[in-house]
């Protein structure tokens, strides 16, 4: 049997992925802070299961003759980098607990989150998904080292998506090193992963070379994903949210999430064969082949403005009263500032520390 290794991603990168990872960048920004909860819960349907599908879309195990190199090659690119910025989170945190008069975590702390990885208080290091998409690639290499049929993997995925709902909805205790949350992004990583396979017969027959049956196609997924979204508040009172273990009903999420990722890889797709929105792709592209710095300092300046703006009274992060359009305006200001901040940061990484990214 021939082993289906899948691309050679550290050769070659791809416009649309690169693209993906970029609005899911912005979607995160935009999701830290001012946010009209409908747009809220209309995104957070897919953007992190997006990240989690373009990881398992570039996935390979190609240029790695054995699992070690593989590890050793994950753990330069995910760990390291995350230590690295997990160290200037905690430094951030430190001050902005100080000057807003509060205790702040202590080194103890800290360094005991250093093992334990228990995300979302005190003893959070690492950025979460980096821990996640450092277990689901660990166990993706031994699935297709070991050739196994894409239909048995997708089952396994099924069975871990369904284990990690069932956890985070009946249980629902932090798990070390993220393993919760592994459970239910290897779902959308292996769809990704499979996805890749059959790449050719999905771009052929459902993403039209015609831009207007593309469009057309792209509205009607996000519609879709916007009902699902919909349907999963109403009747269960919640949304999908990975980081908080917390999904609503799992005939809502995870179809949300399906027809959300479908929406936006087919409007990527189609502005990546474009000639205009010049701006638009640059932005996008730059944000994504840098998103693991984004995603990593994100928290920092989103608090950081969010918090000089309700300082100064332009905001109140606090109220629930502020109508939609204030939220919009107000969020997406403080998105673009915060992305500005970050913007130098990644190129001093690129140019001078190269190495902490793992390149």
């Amino acid at each position: 049997m021939t082993v289906d290794r899948g691309i050679d991603s550290g050769k070659r990168r791809i416009t649309w992925v690169d693209y993906g990872k970029g609005l899911a960048i912005v979607l995160v920004f935009w999701g830290h802070t001012i946010c009209p909860e409908p747009a809220l819960i209309f995104f957070y349907a897919f953007h992190i299961p997006l990240f989690y599908a373009l990881s398992g879309f570039v996935f390979s195990i190609r240029r790695y003759p054995s699992f070690g190199s593989f590890v050793w090659r994950k753990f330069r690119t995910l760990i390291v980098p995350g230590a690295f910025f997990g160290c200037i989170i905690k430094i951030c945190q430190y001050v902005r607990a100080l000057i807003h008069g509060e205790t702040p975590i202590s080194p103890i702390q800290t360094l005991i989150g250093v093992f334990v990885e228990l995300r979302g208080g005190a003893y959070e290091f690492l950025p979460w998904f980096f821990l996640s998409l450092f277990i689901i690639e660990i166990a993706a290499y031994w699935f297709v080292r070991a050739g196994i049929s894409q239909a048995f993997m997708l089952a396994m995925a099924s069975i871990a998506a369904l284990a990690g709902y069932c956890y985070g909805t009946y249980i629902d205790h932090t798990v070390p090193w993220c393993l919760d949350t592994a459970l239910t992004g290897s779902f959308f990583f292996v769809v990704g992963f499979i996805a890749k396979r059959h790449w050719q017969v999905i771009e052929g027959k459902a993403i039209s070379r015609q831009i207007f049956p593309r469009v057309i196609l792209c509205i009607v997924l996000f519609i879709c994903s916007g009902v699902m979204s919909w349907c999963n508040v109403t009747f269960s009172g919640t949304w999908l949210d990975v980081y908080s273990n917390t999904f609503g009903w799992i005939v809502f999420y995870i179809p949300a999430a399906l027809f959300g990722i479908g929406a936006v890889v087919t409007g990527l797709v189609t502005l990546s064969r474009s000639l205009g929105w010049t701006v638009l792709r640059e932005l996008l592209d730059y944000l994504g082949k840098n998103s693991l710095v984004f995603y990593a300092m994100n928290h920092v300046f989103i608090h950081a403005w969010t918090d000089l703006f309700d300082y100064l009274n332009i905001t109140d992060s606090t109220s629930q009263t502020v109508v939609w359009y204030m939220q919009l305006w107000q969020g997406l200001l403080i998105v673009a500032l915060s992305i500005l901040c970050c913007w130098p940061i990644a190129m001093i990484m690129n140019r001078y520390l190269p190495f902490i990214l793992g390149k």
